[in-house]
């Protein structure tokens, strides 16, 4: 199943894709200073090119697991998304992504000023990630009965 992720924020939306079969992830794009309607709309636009039959979004958490105001801004956002995309919107908590993704470019060579055009698409990739091993974790829960 092809899944579209979201690392939100409200200068750079970062978005990735899996592939068909829900194995690995690309980045896509990232959408720079749209408001959360066209955002929604732009991503909404995605799902149909990229023939995405489900949308995660990343939740921020805090390092206690808490929500602050950041994670209330992307919950609104989930809530436009889903009530204008005709798939399933899922969420997954995240924390320091950002972090990782910037870790990831730096393996792969990218110079500061690269990392920084590419770290919200490389964060959906590590959201996009997380929950395709959680969804096969659960999947496998699933089969043991």
């Amino acid at each position: 199943m092809r899944t579209i992720a979201i690392d939100y924020g409200r200068r750079r939306t970062g978005v990735a894709v899996s592939d068909a079969l829900g194995i690995s992830g690309r980045g896509v794009t990232t959408l720079e200073n749209l408001s959360d309607i066209s955002a929604v709309e732009r991503i909404s636009e995605l799902v149909a090119e990229l023939e995405a039959e489900a949308i995660v979004v990343g939740i921020p958490r805090r390092a206690d697991g808490t929500s602050g105001d950041a994670a209330r801004r992307v919950e609104q956002f989930v809530e436009r998304l889903q009530a204008s995309v005709g798939v399933p919107v899922h969420t997954i908590g995240e924390w320091l992504t950002s972090v990782e993704a910037d870790a990831r470019l730096r393996e792969r060579g990218l110079a500061a000023r690269d990392r920084k055009k590419k770290i919200d698409e490389a964060a959906a990739v590590v959201i996009l990630e997380e929950f395709l091993v959680e969804r096969e974790r659960l999947a496998g829960r699933g089969d043991r009965g």
